[in-house]
């Protein structure tokens, strides 16, 4: 996906910074149009997951990908070529997928079903995760807006009491074969 925000602000020159941070060795970026994904054959979508894939010769155990339930179409059409990519074949069934939550987007859809079953204690990730959203300090809004960072740790906060840690990231279970 392109890093273009919706302010026409070109944020691909973060995402080495942003890995960095995250310790992110591996990863790549496409020009697709930002917020426009829905001009984009799904087809072309998923053949870029599935090149990726191929080059990298390698099979991952767990998949995170946006939930369908996002207000942001972007998010919903990466949902849609990941699912598709990553569906039953023999060589992905052993695949965990995990669909994620967006704050401003996942919350704001009108019908959201999203429903959270999987918990990561990230308490050890906090300050990692502070300083990769500082990067996008244009991106971030004041309170009461959920994109706010009091708000997230607010957020991973009530995650945490959910499952009995001090702070979590909460996914829904998409696919599991065991």
């Amino acid at each position: 996906k392109s890093l273009l925000g919706g302010s026409g602000e070109d944020r691909r020159p973060l995402l080495p910074k942003e890995c960095e941070i995250l310790g992110i060795e591996n990863y790549i970026s496409y020009n697709f149009p930002d917020n426009g994904l829905d001009s984009v054959l799904l087809l072309d979508i998923i053949q870029s997951i599935e090149e990726y894939v191929v080059k990298e010769k390698f099979i991952p155990d767990i998949v995170f990908t946006h939930t369908p339930f996002c207000l942001n179409i972007d998010h919903r059409k990466v949902y849609e070529a990941t699912i598709t990519c990553f569906r039953g074949l023999e060589k992905y069934n052993k695949i965990k997928i995990l669909s994620y939550e967006v704050v401003s987007s996942t919350e704001w859809h009108p019908i959201n079903q999203f429903t959270p079953n999987v918990y990561i204690n990230v308490e050890k990730y906090i300050e990692y995760k502070h300083q990769a959203l500082d990067l996008y300090a244009g991106e971030m809004r004041p309170l009461p807006h959920p994109r706010n960072w009091q708000n997230i740790l607010n957020k991973m906060s009530v995650s945490g009491s959910e499952c009995g840690c001090l702070y979590a990231e909460r996914f829904q279970l998409v696919r599991e074969v065991l």
